[in-house]
């Protein structure tokens, strides 16, 4: 099945109507729109102008896992949802940005960093010429890996507290 593609003119004739106040519910009734799409070019033009509305030209998109790390911290960092930082991004498809936080929770920053596309094997699990999605670390004890781990935990904790006390502080000035 095919993705239907609109064209910049009329994803911006879409965005000039809500622009001029009308609501999501009144767009999609006269364009014949979904309710996502609809927010989603309104919000890639309130950040990036008609440029966030251009068809992206190259396919697929290859994102570097540094990249990812970056999209998914700053995401969680500034608290924003799939769709906000699908569009502060400039990324063609939320789902990307879905599947990247799920891998960064589950694994970390290092399940990012590991090339997923192509076939696997059945019996391994692993792509050839790749690594695997998560590699077993010979030079590493568990122990290490363990202190690693908790190491990890408390930065995310205190980085957590930091922003909840950002929050705070934003909530008193107002």
């Amino acid at each position: 099945m095919s993705k239907l593609q609109y064209s910049e003119s009329f994803k911006l004739e879409v965005v000039n109507y809500l622009l001029a106040g009308h609501s999501v519910l009144q767009a999609m009734e006269k364009f014949s729109v979904d309710r996502s799409s609809a927010k989603k070019w309104l919000s890639a033009y309130e950040i990036h102008g008609v440029e966030g509305l251009r068809i992206k030209q190259h396919s697929p998109n290859r994102y570097t896992g540094e990249f990812k790390i970056n999209v998914i911290e700053y995401k969680l960092l500034h608290h924003l949802s799939i769709r906000q930082a699908t569009a502060y991004f400039n990324i063609p498809s939320s789902r990307s940005i879905a599947l990247w936080e799920r891998k960064y929770l589950e694994g970390g920053a290092e399940a990012l960093m590991v090339e997923t596309r192509g076939s696997g094997s059945l019996r391994t699990g692993v792509m050839k010429g790749k690594k695997a999605k998560f590699p077993v670390k010979k030079d590493e004890s568990l122990e290490e890996e363990n202190k690693r781990l908790r190491m990890e935990n408390e930065y995310l904790k205190k980085l957590n507290a930091l922003i909840q006390e950002k929050e705070e502080s934003k909530k008193k000035i107002k």
